[in-house]
């Protein structure tokens, strides 16, 4: 009887190592499939926001200004890419569009001055020489924040080719 309960004893306890080895690979297993779970969950971000990178680049690729597309096709320097943003704001635009107008108007009265008087203004002469200098700067920063495309760039070759000649 003894044997028989000691026999009976040690299937019990090694039934409880059964079952507390198959808990202790179930709670393992458990964890290594949570652990799956969760490298599988971060991977799926990684690849979701290494997607969404991409596609926000496409847009903004195709959104990117004539002046992005310069500073990364010419890859110009830090300042001309500083240049390229004033001289592209619409601020300047409309303030070299207002030049132009001014120097237009200025023209045409020196015209009229003329058919009266002998000898053009000094006014109409300093004023004609603030125009003519603002266009000169205008070119030069236009030609420095462009570098190489200045005269390259399929986009605004011909109106730089014309705004040089004249």
């Amino acid at each position: 009887a003894d044997l028989n309960a000691s026999q009976s004893s040690n299937r019990e306890s090694s039934s409880m190592d059964i079952v507390t080895a198959a808990m202790t690979d179930t709670t393992d297993g458990q964890e290594r499939s949570l652990r799956i779970a969760q490298d599988i969950r971060k991977q799926a971000a990684r690849l979701k926001t290494r997607s969404a990178i991409r596609e926000e680049q496409r847009r903004t690729d195709s959104s990117l200004s004539s002046i992005e597309r310069a500073f990364s096709l010419w890859n110009l320097s830090d300042d001309q890419y500083l240049v390229a943003r004033i001289v592209k704001h619409p601020i300047f635009d409309s303030l070299c569009a207002l030049v132009i107008i001014f120097n237009s108007a200025l023209i045409g009265l020196g015209v009229e001055w003329q058919v009266t008087h002998d000898d053009i203004s000094t006014n109409h002469k300093v004023l004609g020489f603030f125009c003519t200098s603002f266009f000169f700067v205008e070119l030069g920063l236009r030609m420095f924040s462009q570098g190489k495309g200045f005269f390259c760039n399929s986009e605004t070759r011909g109106w730089n080719i014309f705004d040089f000649t004249l």
